[in-house]
């Protein structure tokens, strides 16, 4: 007798956990955001599983992040507290959001279109460039950086650009347009293997406008730009090493770059 009253209890007690676990459920966000779904699970002190219409995945929000009470039909009620920052659909909204403030990082490598004519003989060159800086608003941002550019591919025309740059996005959506404006000095290296003696650097501008696109924290970048370049290189004669020929150069070359933008 003992065996079947226990067993009976157990009973009612699995069918009454199942069918409180399938009750309809409001949970109200810190945010004022209302989801509305199944209750699949609830272990107190720790989470919460809702199934919504319309989401394939059951939701799992943890409890220290759900700032009112969960109210469930058939006056079923926990309360809880702190606001929602576990839920994947509030999380991929945030992370839609670009940060209109703080520090930012970029790492981007650049296309360096080539010049017609005897010298370049129509040969692109490329670059690379790494800045840090920080972000007062979406329309503005304030950093600098340095780089490696050869104007010239297989060249011993090489140049270490130092930089100070400000960018800005045109809204706060995941694809916005931007704008990049860099401007400062590069050092001119010289090279024995190609004959270059001495080499001199010059002032650098490099404006672009482009397009920032992608989710979460890592964005990417796609632009467009026309670099500025000052440089003199000394070359010494193959024929006559008492012979040297100065070239004073002034590279005014389209790039496309792309590049990958942490915040």
């Amino acid at each position: 007798m003992r065996r079947i009253i226990f067993t009976v209890l157990i009973l009612f007690v699995t069918v009454g956990l199942g069918a409180q676990k399938n009750e309809k459920t409001t949970i109200v966000l810190r945010s004022g955001s209302i989801i509305k779904g199944e209750l699949i699970d609830w272990q107190q002190d720790d989470y919460v599983i809702i199934k919504v219409k319309g989401i394939a995945d059951p939701l799992v929000i943890k409890q220290e992040n759900i700032k009112r009470n969960i109210t469930v039909d058939q006056n079923y009620n926990v309360q809880l507290r702190e606001e929602i920052k576990g839920l994947r659909s509030l999380s991929k909204s945030s992370k839609n959001n670009f940060k209109n403030e703080g520090l930012y990082s970029t790492l981007k490598g650049h296309f360096i279109t080539a010049n017609e004519g005897n010298r370049a003989r129509g040969t692109n060159g490329f670059g690379i460039s790494i800045s840090a800086g920080h972000r007062f608003s979406r329309l503005l941002a304030v950093g600098g950086g340095f780089g490696y550019d050869q104007f010239i591919w297989d060249s011993g025309e090489e140049m270490i650009p130092l930089f100070a740059e400000v960018s800005g996005f045109i809204n706060n959506a995941p694809t916005s347009l931007f704008y990049n404006l860099q401007a400062g000095y590069s050092i001119a290296l010289f090279d024995d293997d190609f004959l270059i003696d001495n080499a001199r650097g010059g002032i650098m501008i490099y404006p672009s406008i482009g397009l920032r696109f992608g989710q979460g924290d890592t964005k990417m970048t796609l632009d467009f730009g026309y670099k500025i370049q000052n440089a003199t290189y000394t070359y010494a004669d193959i024929w006559d090493s008492t012979t040297t020929r100065e070239q004073k150069l002034t590279y005014k070359r389209m790039t496309l770059r792309l590049g990958v933008l942490l915040q």
